[in-house]
């Protein structure tokens, strides 16, 4: 064989041990679901500083007034988007 020749030869299959290593790799994140996926981001998110700060204020008399003013909201909005559908 020609030196050129095992060299493409060598680089050939190094490439394609490099790419199957790749492939297998990200195989292995489809095995987490989406819902794994996204308990970790919402655990992230709940560590946050400013989380903690925005739940404080959730449970002071403002915050407690602001949570009932949505939840009428959302009760008002869910009705006229039902009453809207047709069956």
């Amino acid at each position: 064989m020609q030196i050129k020749t095992k060299v493409f030869l060598g680089i050939s299959l190094m490439a394609l041990l490099a790419i199957g290593q790749v492939s297998f790799a990200a195989e292995t994140d489809k095995d987490q679901t989406t819902t794994t996926n996204g308990m970790m981001n919402m655990m992230k998110m709940m560590d946050n500083h400013g989380m903690s700060k925005m739940m404080d204020a959730m449970n002071s008399p403002e915050g407690q007034e602001m949570m009932k003013s949505c939840s009428k909201f959302m009760e008002s909005y869910n009705e006229k988007e039902e009453g809207g559908k047709t069956k």
